[in-house]
C-alpha cells in the first residue's frame, strides 16, 4: 500500500543558485549601446535614448531571469515521491552468500569476445534472483578468507541491489576462500530472525573452502538443524508442558 504523493526535488541543493540571481540583476541591469540615429534635436535624442534602453533592458533582463530560473529549477529534479511503501511479507528468509575471493575475477564463463568476470556473472545472477522475490526478506554475506554480513535480511530490495553495486573483488584484503565460515555465518544470521516460515542459504563461489574454521558440509549442517529446530521448538514446548501436566 502505497502513501500520498509528496512533491520534492532530487537535488535540492541546487536551489542554492537561485540566490546567484539578484546579483545576476544587480550587474547586468544596464542596457548596451543603442544604434546611432539622426535627430533634429539633442533632447529628443536624449529623451528617446532613455525611454528605449529603460523598456528593452527591463525585458531582457527579465527574460534572461527567467530561462536562468527555470533551468536551476529543472537541474533541481523536481518530482512527485510516495515515502511509504508496505509490503507483506511471504515469511520466508533467505540469506546470500557471494565470494568476493580473486579468482571470482577469471573471466572463463563468457563468450569468446565477452569480457565479463564470474564475478559479474554472479552479481547479475543475483540482481536477477532478488528482483524476482518481492515478498521475501532476503540479506547478504560477502566473504573471502572472512565473511562480512553486507546486508541483514530486509524487505528493500532496492536498498539490497544498491549495496550490490557497491561490491568489488578486492574489497576484503585477507586472501582465501572461507566458504564454512559464511555459511555458518548466514545461519547465524538467519537463526535471529523471528516468525520465520522457511530459512534458506544461498552460496555462490567457484573454488574450494582453504580458509576459515568451519568446514562447508558442518556448516551447512548448521543450517539444517537450524531450520528444524524453528520448526521443532513448539512441538517440544507443548510436549513438555503434557509431560509436566501429568
Amino acid at each position: 500500500m502505497s502513501g500520498p504523493l509528496q512533491f520534492q526535488f532530487q537535488f535540492p541543493w541546487v536551489l542554492a543558485l537561485l540566490a546567484l540571481l539578484p546579483v545576476y540583476a544587480i550587474l547586468q541591469g544596464r542596457a548596451g549601446k543603442l544604434s546611432a540615429l539622426r535627430f533634429p534635436s539633442a533632447d529628443i535624442a536624449r529623451a528617446a535614448g532613455a525611454a528605449a534602453k529603460a523598456a528593452a533592458g527591463k525585458l531582457l533582463l527579465f527574460l534572461r531571469l527567467l530561462t536562468v530560473g527555470l533551468c536551476i529549477i529543472a537541474l533541481a529534479g523536481p518530482r512527485f515521491a510516495n515515502d511509504r511503501t508496505e509490503t507483506q511479507a511471504s515469511g520466508v528468509d533467505i540469506m546470500l552468500a557471494l565470494d568476493l575471493s580473486w579468482s571470482m575475477m577469471a573471466q572463463d564463463m563468457a563468450g569468446p569476445r565477452e569480457h565479463v568476470s564470474r564475478f559479474d556473472i554472479a552479481s547479475s545472477v543475483l540482481e536477477d534472483f532478488i528482483r524476482k522475490r518481492p515478498s521475501d526478506r532476503l540479506g547478504l554475506i560477502v566473504f573471502s578468507a572472512v565473511p562480512y554480513l553486507a546486508s541483514p535480511p530486509t524487505l528493500d530490495h532496492d536498498w539490497l541491489v544498491e549495496n550490490l553495486h557497491r561490491l568489488h573483488v578486492g574489497l576484503i584484503r585477507d586472501l582465501g576462500t572461507a566458504i564454512g565460515d559464511a555459511t555458518a555465518a548466514a545461519a547465524r544470521r538467519l537463526s535471529s530472525v523471528k516468525d520465520s516460515k522457511s530459512r534458506i542459504v544461498i552460496v555462490l563461489t567457484d573454488g574450494d573452502n582453504n580458509r576459515g574454521e568451519i568446514d562447508p558440509v558442518p556448516g551447512a549442517l548448521g543450517v539444517v538443524i537450524a531450520a528444524r529446530r524453528s520448526v521443532r521448538d513448539p512441538v517440544e514446548r507443548r510436549m513438555r508442558g503434557r509431560v509436566r501436566a501429568a
